[in-house]
């Protein structure tokens, strides 16, 4: 008779296991999480044949020097903190047609070492006409049309590469596993053998990911968790600009950003692209205001948008795009209840200028300020910035790193600055730039002032 193989649910946030489905998981909390799998009767074989390690003393293990290795594409080399880790798992996700492989490809151009690039889901030739395009020429450069993960390793085994990428994890299987290739057991079992393999070689693996509707990388957490570095692709593919983005670095620092721009002979890096997130207007619209965030170490000026206008449709919209809509609902909130203003017949649509997706708390007073400058028909000044952090009790908060946010307004041009007053306690006058006029409040309310 044959054995029947038992359902079982994973968490897809935290890879927590339970045999009926739950609504939140007890874990991590995040609703609607679980999935169906089969709890099938995977060998627990390791690829590493060899008997157990014996623990060390943390003081007895000698320091090791990091030495990186340059892709000769300097943005990203110091997106990741200065070149490629040996031994290190890097992730790297995007929506469909954003310009991942043609990545790939640049990256691999530069090194000097053996690279297995595992076709999975494009055949050879289409990655040749890719290559020509992009006139690569390494001849070390080596391509495995193969989605067997014990083929992809007894093959690498045999050439002994330095590098090995994955295109892309969602197309690899185990057949040990009986489910599809991408099936969230599939996606875990193959990470876990790339990852089983490659540490004690000192085998980079670089693993190109497909994300979900919602902007997250497909498959269980414990995919993003395994790896070294997680990159992640931002921007409209009908814009030319590109945004690589740092969510997990373990030897670098995160949030950290790269600028791309993708031209007809691929990805060209830009230095300077403080002008791309902000469009240095001559005449005053209503509804728009600065602010400078900070995405990683670097401060960066950019422009909101916003747009009020009657609901004539029903229900008011609340439309947002680099902000989450629950975080301009709460912004509404606060106007209405601190400043007399009522939004709830009226739609709201609010957005960050050049694609960037911005968590920096700082940007709130901005919003607030074009909200209400659009709402008010009434334009603020072109050269001033609001920076500060909105409380539901419509205190404002202080930012942090203020000084490179005012450095940041002094290179643009911005004339005046309306910040926390509890940043300027901070400082001395001496530490702020002359070129600059500060202003402070310390409630919502002051912003009607401006008007």
């Amino acid at each position: 008779m044959v054995k029947k193989n038992k359902i079982k649910y994973l968490c897809n946030g935290c890879g927590y296991e339970t045999n009926k489905w739950l609504g939140k998981c007890p874990q991590c909390n995040i609703y609607n999480s679980f999935v169906e799998i089969i709890d099938e009767d995977i060998s627990k074989t390791n690829i590493n044949l060899k008997e157990p390690s014996a623990p060390i003393k943390l003081t007895e293990i000698d320091s090791v020097k990091i030495t990186r290795q340059k892709t000769g594409i300097s943005e990203f080399d110091e997106l990741i903190g200065g070149g490629i880790v040996p031994s290190s798992l890097i992730l790297l996700g995007g929506s469909p047609g954003i310009g991942k492989s043609t990545l790939m490809l640049q990256i691999i151009e530069n090194l000097s070492d053996i690279v297995l690039y595992i076709a999975g889901e494009e055949s050879p030739e289409q990655i040749k006409i890719r290559a020509d395009r992009l006139k690569l020429k390494n001849p070390k450069i080596l391509l495995l049309q193969e989605i067997e993960i014990s083929k992809i390793l007894n093959t690498a085994e045999k050439i002994k590469p330095s590098v090995i990428v994955i295109d892309s994890i969602q197309t690899i299987y185990d057949s040990a596993v009986q489910s599809a290739p991408g099936n969230i057991n599939q996606v875990r079992e193959c990470a876990l053998k790339l990852m089983e393999y490659a540490k004690p070689r000192n085998i980079v693996v670089f693993i190109i990911g497909h994300i979900t509707k919602t902007g997250e990388f497909a498959g269980p957490r414990v995919l993003e968790h395994l790896v070294d570095t997680a990159l992640y692709f931002e921007g409209e593919k009908t814009n030319d600009f590109r945004i690589l983005k740092s969510i997990k670095n373990r030897f670098g620092a995160t949030n950290e950003i790269a600028v791309f721009e993708m031209t007809d002979k691929g990805l060209r890096g830009i230095n300077n692209y403080s002008n791309l997130f902000y469009f240095n207007r001559k005449d005053k619209v209503a509804g728009v205001s600065n602010s400078v965030v900070i995405e990683g170490s670097r401060p960066l000026l950019i422009e909101i948008q916003a747009l009020v206008n009657s609901a004539i449709y029903g229900n008011a919209r609340r439309v947002a795009r680099g902000i989450s809509i629950s975080r301009l609902s709460v912004i509404i909130a606060v106007i209405e209840k601190h400043c007399g203003i009522s939004l709830i017949d009226k739609d709201v649509f609010v957005n960050i200028t050049g694609g960037l997706d911005i968590d920096d708390p700082a940007i709130d007073l901005a919003i607030a300020m074009s909200i209400i400058s659009s709402v008010k028909d009434r334009a603020i000044s072109v050269r001033s910035a609001f920076i500060g952090e909105l409380g539901l009790t419509g205190e404002i908060r202080a930012a942090a790193r203020m000084l490179d946010r005012f450095n940041e307004c002094r290179k643009n041009g911005i004339d005046n600055c309306i910040v926390s007053d509890q940043n300027i306690l901070n400082f001395e006058k001496s530490d702020i730039s002359q070129n600059i006029k500060i202003h402070t409040i310390g409630n919502i309310k002051e912003l009607l002032k401006y008007f």
